[in-house]
């Protein structure tokens, strides 16, 4: 393996990759990994021709179609190395089929066990959290779905209809949107756009005007979602600590 990270550069698909050729192999170097993997000059073909930003349709469609090509990309993708949405959004891959469904009262653990790979204080608070929700999915004051690829859970969201704080759902007008969650291996295939879409549908048929939600000071990702989702500033709440603020969104419905 070598030990310099140098010289030449390829931009793979946003990204930009340093690699070093060897003999007849090329080693690239992703950052997200923080290592080399190593490709034979058939696969860093591949990845300087994704690295273009101009695709050939004609190529796609062969790529497509090709078995060890598809071998290839799934290696990709199983290893984070690429971003799946956009190897659908070039026509490569088959986009995966996206099943939202009701949660059971009794199905707490899935939500935890999206958090499974991430900070694991962050995984015991939501797996403590969540059961608490659950109990009042099990009532009837918060309704949950989940998203499925291929029998997997991939995503979640709840909706909250009624609580003790009438300011955020009161059961009559006002509802919440609470712990909207995609794994991170399934981020950028709107499965988020795809839960939240859900919620809003159900809150519109069950006579709600708006919706609410919250979301930290410092969480630019998902303030920058929900502006895109047409959400707006209603105020400012104090968070779960005190260095950061919570905003709370509103969107009419």
């Amino acid at each position: 393996m070598p030990i310099k990270i140098n010289t030449k550069q390829l931009k793979l698909l946003g990204k930009t990759l340093v690699y070093r050729k060897e003999g007849s192999s090329y080693w690239v170097y992703f950052p997200q990994k923080v290592g080399f993997h190593k490709f034979n000059k058939s696969g860093f073909g591949i990845l300087l021709y994704l690295a273009k930003g101009m695709p050939d349709p004609e190529l796609n469609k062969k790529l497509k179609e090709s078995r060890k090509t598809q071998i290839f990309f799934d290696y990709l993708l199983k290893n984070d190395l690429i971003d799946r949405g956009k190897l659908e959004r070039l026509n490569l891959v088959e986009m995966d089929k996206i099943l939202i469904r009701g949660a059971k009262a009794n199905e707490a653990k899935l939500l935890a066990d999206l958090y499974k790979d991430e900070d694991q204080t962050e995984y015991w608070r939501v797996k403590k959290e969540a059961e608490k929700d659950f109990c009042e999915v099990k009532i009837g004051r918060r309704v949950a779905f989940f998203a499925e690829i291929d029998g997997k859970t991939v995503g979640a969201v709840q909706l909250v209809l009624d609580c003790n704080h009438k300011d955020h759902a009161d059961g009559k007008n006002l509802t919440e949107i609470h712990h909207v969650k995609v794994h991170n291996n399934y981020l950028r295939q709107k499965i988020g756009t795809q839960l939240v879409g859900t919620v809003e549908r159900l809150a519109k048929e069950k006579g709600f005007k708006k919706t609410t939600l919250g979301v930290d000071e410092d969480n630019l990702v998902a303030q920058k979602f929900w502006e895109k989702l047409g959400y707006k500033l209603l105020k400012v709440e104090l968070g779960r600590t005190e260095e950061v603020k919570l905003f709370t969104l509103y969107k009419n419905l």
